[in-house]
């Protein structure tokens, strides 16, 4: 019996040790032809040594924008990579990215096609962000540019904004002196309500309503941690191994489904029963269900269920978190820098009258603000690896070579801190922009966190206003302190890495009325 036992034992070892030897080899074999396609025609941008099968997959783990930044002072400003099977390159100065994001614009327009389009989301071709720049894109971008990320509909939709500032002041003011908050809960919160109400009109979410057990902000964050490649995006061979990814994808995703479909269910039965178009809320909801695929009507801008759900997940995404986040780190290097908070909150004394709510009107007054916040994005951006890009044709970019199909990422972090374009590059010190005229809307590729070129974020504008009003309004009505035990030099600056760049541990700080 104990022979049997220890024959089987053997041939189970023997069975693993071939298996390891294939898949080794395999990927080595991989590696190999990934690499000589690459230099067929040019030479590819050299990049760190990589591991069988997974290439440089372990630098995009943790923090990646850091490992990357680092990497780049070795290898230059345009590095190479292999993920898996696929080739990457990652570009780290503002004149590669200004030739990739609008020279050569249209070659690099598209995303890669990952998993977690269909099993998290509603599909790429149903998604602004994450689709390929084509006829639909377009569409769906219009649609969403038109109704409701255009300059008229921001200001007839500011009483919204200026309504939910103010409920997040009372908040605050109702927790009182003593008592810390969390600063990202409490402007997520108010961000939740803000992208709610332009959207459907309601300030609460429709979790209840559906028998979710969460409500639509905490569902997002959930989400956030979802947002990543799955095995088989970059080893196809190992797809196997995303299966446990998937089912959870997949329940998140009908918790999603559910919310949106109350929502939209709950508006077409008040579109049925009312009698006039002047009872129906004018919000981006009824917008984009006003031009639903029916039998009777179809055109070029009809939609469908899955595209209508597809174009608000990616607002709900795209906004409520964003927001909180950069608030967030500019209330840290604010109370990191007492001069930069006193110098604000003096600008909008003086600005703005005593007790009067600020204005997107007030913002073109502000220019100090308007510095801060400039400096927050420049130091701590959004997304720092900007969202990735594929090729569709060859290309050359500098002096290399780049393949069809291969993957570009822009490291947005690491142009903001690059010390040979910005002086004292790690200090916050927002003055630097008052003798520069750079901004962060895409015309100036130092600073880039909302992208550039055909595929900027559509909803930059109302993003800047929410954290610039938002800020404003923070250090006007509170005198800002640190809890009993922490200094400006002990704020922890850690930085925890999902779909946005967050401070690992929530600030939390104490805001008194002033004296």
């Amino acid at each position: 019996m104990a022979i049997v036992v220890g024959a089987y034992a053997l041939v189970l070892v023997l069975g693993i040790l071939s298996a390891a030897y294939w898949i080794i080899g395999a990927g080595i074999r991989a590696s190999r032809g990934l690499n000589a396609a690459a230099n067929r025609g040019g030479r590819f941008p050299p990049g760190p040594p990589s591991w069988p099968i997974i290439g440089h997959l372990h630098l995009l783990l943790k923090l990646p924008h850091r490992r990357l930044a680092k990497l780049s002072k070795q290898y230059g400003p345009i590095m190479g990579l292999r993920l898996g099977s696929k080739r990457a390159v990652v570009v780290s100065s503002p004149a590669l990215a200004r030739d990739i994001l609008v020279t050569q614009d249209k070659i690099f327009a598209n995303r890669p096609v990952l998993g977690l389009h269909s099993s998290l989301f509603y599909g790429s071709e149903n998604s602004i962000v994450f689709g390929n720049s084509g006829p639909q894109w377009r569409k769906l971008r219009k649609i969403c540019t038109m109704e409701f990320l255009n300059a008229k509909r921001q200001q007839e939709l500011e009483h919204v904004r200026r309504h939910e500032v103010a409920a997040l002041l009372l908040r605050i003011r109702k927790a009182g002196a003593a008592a810390p908050i969390p600063v990202r809960t409490y402007v997520a919160d108010m961000a939740a309500n803000i992208i709610n109400r332009l959207l459907q009109s309601q300030a609460v979410s429709l979790s209840s309503a559906c028998g979710n057990d969460m409500s639509l902000q905490e569902l997002v964050q959930v989400m956030e941690h979802e947002v990543f490649p799955m095995i088989g995006d970059v080893i196809p061979w190992l797809k196997c191994l995303d299966v446990m990814k998937k089912l959870r994808m997949k329940h998140l995703h009908q918790k999603l489904d559910s919310i949106l479909d109350a929502a939209i269910d709950q508006r077409k039965q008040l579109m049925q029963t009312s009698t006039h178009p002047t009872e129906l809320p004018h919000d981006f909801l009824q917008a984009l269900l006003s031009k639903e695929v029916s039998h009777t009507t179809l055109s070029q801008e009809s939609l469908t269920n899955q595209e209508i759900k597809g174009v608000l997940t990616d607002m709900l995404a795209g906004a409520i978190h964003s927001s909180s986040v950069s608030v967030e780190w500019a209330m840290v290097e604010l109370l990191r820098n007492p001069r930069c908070m006193q110098k604000l909150k003096h600008e909008i004394d003086s600005m703005v009258s005593k007790g009067a709510q600020v204005t997107d009107a007030d913002l073109f007054n502000l220019s100090y603000l308007k510095n801060v916040v400039k400096e927050v994005m420049r130091l701590h951006p959004i997304a720092p690896l900007a969202g990735p890009r594929i090729t569709y044709e060859e290309s050359k970019v500098g002096h290399f070579n780049i393949p069809s199909n291969t993957q570009v990422y822009i490291n947005v972090w690491a142009i903001g801190r690059d010390p040979k374009v910005w002086d004292m590059e790690t200090c916050f010190y927002p003055e630097r922009f008052e003798a520069c005229d750079v901004d962060v809307k895409g015309q100036h590729f130092e600073l880039l966190p909302f992208g550039s070129g055909r595929r900027i974020c559509p909803g930059m504008n109302l993003g800047l206003s929410i954290v610039e009003v938002t800020i404003a309004s923070l250090v006007a009505n509170f005198q800002w302190e640190l809890p009993e035990g922490q200094t400006c030099e002990t704020i922890d600056l850690a930085e925890k890495s999902t779909i946005v760049l967050s401070k690992a541990t929530p600030l939390i700080a104490l805001a008194k009325l002033p004296l």
